[in-house]
């Protein structure tokens, strides 16, 4: 079926032009909206997952310095708490300071093992390293010296939930977009009905037929006092030429 012929001179018209703005002011609050959606939604995982690991990371730091020295013990309690958070699929990582692996869980990556700690001057931090995202926490040890633990996770999932959100929202946004020119194109004809009635009965008005009057719609609006405006001046120049 083809496409009917736009006429040019539609777009240069009131009805034309109130869609197009319509549908660019709506595609633009809708591109703002879903960059706002995806910073915040992402921003708030990340708060809330850190928020998470640090105080695992407290909880198996506490666990791990009340069985040391045992360093058997130590391990033992680390397997504990990975099969505690196994569904999570996180790992644990014990190390020295100058990066040796005590222990590390079979979902530990090796990018993770065998990565240096960084900013030793700070006893928590959270460190990204590629895909991977982990609280590190210091313990003081008397024979092995500072060790540090690690509870991390691959920040795949987090960006997964994001990018699932946002297909859903970018869905929406395109319904939107799509039935925003049809809706902008009904309020257009509904806008400027009244403007249309006005020039219809206008172009009606001849010198010999001066009863003629425009419409008053009765809403009080902007329109509404033009017409009133406009049928007072045709009542003046009705009245000026009965007397002349």
């Amino acid at each position: 079926m083809p496409w009917p012929r736009i006429d040019r001179a539609d777009w240069s018209t009131l009805r034309g032009r109130l869609p197009l703005w319509n549908s660019a002011v709506v595609l633009l609050v809708t591109t703002a909206s879903l960059l706002a959606v995806w910073l915040g939604t992402s921003s708030a995982l990340y708060r809330a997952t850190d928020a998470i690991l640090r105080g695992t990371a407290r909880e198996v730091a506490l666990a791990v310095a009340e069985q040391h020295p045992d360093i058997d013990a130590v391990v033992a309690e680390l397997k504990r708490k990975e099969l505690s958070h196994a569904e999570r699929a996180w790992f644990t990582h014990l190390l020295t300071e100058d990066g040796r692996t005590i222990w590390k869980s079979e979902l530990c990556p090796d990018v993770i093992a065998g990565f240096r700690p960084t900013r030793t001057d700070r006893k928590e931090n959270l460190v990204q390293v590629g895909p991977y995202r982990y609280a590190r926490l210091a313990i003081d040890a008397v024979d092995q010296g500072r060790l540090h633990i690690r509870v991390g996770m691959s920040t795949e999932t987090l960006d997964e939930h994001v990018r699932a959100l946002m297909r859903v929202l970018v869905a929406v946004g395109l319904a939107l977009t799509l039935l925003t020119p049809l809706a902008g194109h009904w309020l257009a004809i509904q806008a400027t009905r009244p403007v249309a009635d006005i020039l219809a009965t206008a172009e009606r008005l001849r010198p010999t037929r001066l009863g003629d009057r425009l419409p008053v719609t009765g809403a009080g609006d902007e329109l509404d006092h033009h017409s009133v405006t406009v049928n007072r001046l045709l009542d003046q120049v009705a009245a000026h030429v009965d007397r002349q």
